[in-house]
């Protein structure tokens, strides 16, 4: 998309790859820590909305959003980049909740909503926490996103925080997702009680190797394309 790029990055391969790693790892216990500690708070927690009849239609016409809204940042990610932030929610939910993982739809067919605030809300904090730590830090993220105007708090335009909800949401649909490798465990424990997962073995082991497969061409991709300055040591 070539919406943001790293500068005064480590030349060291080791020492940048891991640094990568550790960064990266912090993002969902963020997110979840704090959207577990709004609830905590009691924030949301009157909120119930009329329970969503989940149909086979509602379902496909989910994914197929979810794929378009992939498929046009790849091919114009001028005017369409906002609309990635969102692909994976349609594409995977449907997956999730047919799959018997934890999903918003299966809230929401409950009349349960908190959960989906709580965690559009802990992106927000999140985003502005992230943002606030990069402004001072060394290495560094700057952006170059387009039509957003150069209206700034720290490095992120001001438009630019709208996607750190979606952002939010996006990971934990993906988490949710991934964690059918282990049965659909995961941190939430008094969700899993009732789970009823179809579970593949074969189909989890697909997942692994593809899982670190992305992950490994993620790596690889971030020097190639994201990182615009390196930081040598004399």
């Amino acid at each position: 998309m070539e919406n943001w790029h790293y500068l005064y990055i480590p030349t060291s391969n080791n020492l940048r790859w891991s640094g990568y790693i550790l960064a990266y790892a912090t993002v969902l216990p963020g997110i979840f820590e704090t959207a577990e500690l709004l609830e905590t708070l009691g924030v949301f927690k009157k909120l119930k909305v009329k329970p969503l009849k989940i149909t086979p239609k509602l379902l496909k016409g989910s994914m197929i959003t979810g794929l378009i809204f992939i498929l046009l940042p790849l091919l114009l990610p001028k005017y369409f980049f906002p609309l990635i932030w969102g692909g994976f929610i349609f594409l995977l939910e449907p997956i999730n909740y047919h799959l018997g993982l934890n999903s918003f739809l299966k809230d929401w067919a409950q009349g349960h909503i908190r959960k989906f605030y709580t965690i559009l809300l802990s992106g927000f904090i999140c985003g502005i926490l992230w943002e606030f730590w990069n402004f001072f830090s060394g290495a560094k993220w700057e952006y170059t996103v387009p039509f957003v105007g150069n209206l700034k708090i720290f490095e992120m335009p001001i438009l630019g925080y709208l996607g750190f909800p979606p952002f939010a949401i996006s990971c934990y649909v993906i988490y949710s997702f991934i964690s059918y490798m282990w049965r659909g465990k995961n941190y939430e424990f008094g969700a899993m009680e009732n789970l009823k997962i179809h579970y593949n073995p074969l189909l989890s082991l697909i997942a692994y190797i593809l899982l670190i497969g992305i992950s490994t061409i993620a790596i690889v991709a971030i020097d190639k394309y994201t990182v615009w300055l390196y930081t040598i040591h004399l």
